[in-house]
């Protein structure tokens, strides 16, 4: 008995050796670079340097190459380049340019099949947004590219931390002219591929027409007033709706604006409810729970105030149009505003400003200076109830 005793003394201290040794050893990645974005699903625009200069470029997984300003491409002499095969083949071939030499922060971008070019005049003055073009996939294909909207913070990244699990199948990189995209469903209809646009920052999703209007007639979607979106080259109207419910991937949300587009797309609006993670490589996209995960999906208003900047440090309040469905704030013609629920407005653009200012139905709370006091706004309007988000 003795004899077995000393045995079992001497496998315990070796099993446990052999657990530990079993165990993953957490990885870290450190970024390949890291960039401070606005919080909350506001647009994500980077840092482009070009000639020494920094140039403003939104991130855009739904675009297959880098736009940029056609403006700016001609001041900066870039070449065509001669079609290849593939543009020949294609209905609607694109121009690509040449010659752009750039930095993001301290990685050289290399452009080998050129870039496409386009306006954003409509862009800087109707959203006043200041953008000089759209980093494509061309640049994001090699990285894992990790947005927390929480921190507003993005990493570049090149493997992706341990811990985020399965996350959910991106399919081909090549379809859909080079966008990820993955399937999503709505209860009671076929599984439905949506493209996952960074650069769209309106409603939490955009439907096809012709999925909008069979959503309609079989009662999953109720409609809303129509609404305008401004994009490069114009201004267009849409039809607006809240979706019943949308699984994506574990995760099921209720009552999400909608709106109509030539696309199913997955939103910025959508993705801030996460901490997202983007494995290209892989071909994987990982959601973590944000702290906007089950907030109220409020309608898209961006005409209830008119506002300046002054600085970065705060946005001052031209003028109120309570018609427009201001939040009920209180806000005046004259007030300063520094911080809109608990975020400075420097962090914010001008859209985004305007847009949460603009809720109606969800709570939302305004530091202001107005003359030499400094208010704490809160809107009185009872939320409406919250929509079930659940895993």
């Amino acid at each position: 008995m003795d004899r077995l005793f000393c045995l079992a003394a001497l496998l315990v201290p070796i099993l446990a050796v052999s657990a530990c040794a079993a165990a993953p050893e957490r990885r870290v990645v450190r970024p390949v670079a890291e960039f401070d974005i606005a919080p909350d699903g506001d647009f994500i625009v980077l840092p482009v340097t070009i000639g020494g200069r920094a140039y403003p470029f939104l991130l855009n997984t739904g675009l297959a190459a880098t736009m940029i300003d056609t403006e700016l491409r001609t001041k900066l002499e870039l070449k065509k380049l001669l079609a290849s095969d593939r543009e020949r083949r294609a209905s609607q071939p694109r121009e690509r340019y040449g010659g752009l030499s750039a930095t993001l922060g301290n990685l050289k971008l290399d452009f080998p099949e050129g870039v496409e070019s386009g306006g954003y005049e409509n862009v800087r003055r109707k959203l006043d947004l200041e953008c000089y073009g759209e980093i494509g996939m061309d640049v994001l294909r090699p990285y894992v590219v990790l947005i927390d909207f929480d921190e507003g913070k993005l990493s570049l990244l090149g493997s992706l931390p341990t811990g985020w699990g399965d996350g959910i199948r991106i399919t081909s990189l090549g379809g859909e002219g080079g966008a990820p995209t993955i399937g999503a469903a709505i209860p009671g209809m076929p599984q439905e591929k949506f493209i996952i646009c960074t650069a769209r920052a309106g409603n939490s999703i955009e439907l096809r027409s012709e999925l909008f209007s069979k959503l309609v007639d079989q009662q999953k979607l109720t409609t809303l007033d129509t609404e305008e979106e401004v994009r490069r080259a114009s201004t267009i109207s849409y039809k607006a709706g809240r979706l019943h419910a949308i699984q994506v991937g574990k995760h099921r949300h209720e009552q999400l604006v909608v709106s109509t587009g030539e696309q199913n797309t997955i939103a910025l609006s959508y993705l801030s409810r996460y901490v997202v993670a983007f494995d290209f490589p892989r071909n994987r996209m990982h959601l973590k729970k944000g702290k906007r995960f089950d907030e109220l999906d409020c309608v898209l208003n961006v005409n209830a105030v008119e506002i300046e900047r002054e600085g970065h440090a705060a946005v001052a309040v031209t003028r109120v149009w309570p018609q427009a469905g201001a939040s009920p704030l209180g806000l005046c013609a004259g007030d300063f505003v520094e911080s809109i629920n608990g975020r400075p407005v420097g962090r914010m653009s001008n859209w985004q400003v305007r847009r949460l200012l603009g809720q109606n139905g969800a709570p939302v709370s305004a530091a202001v200076r107005r003359g030499s006091e400094t208010l704490k706004l809160t809107s009185k309007t009872t939320a409406a109830a919250r929509p079930a988000a659940t895993d």
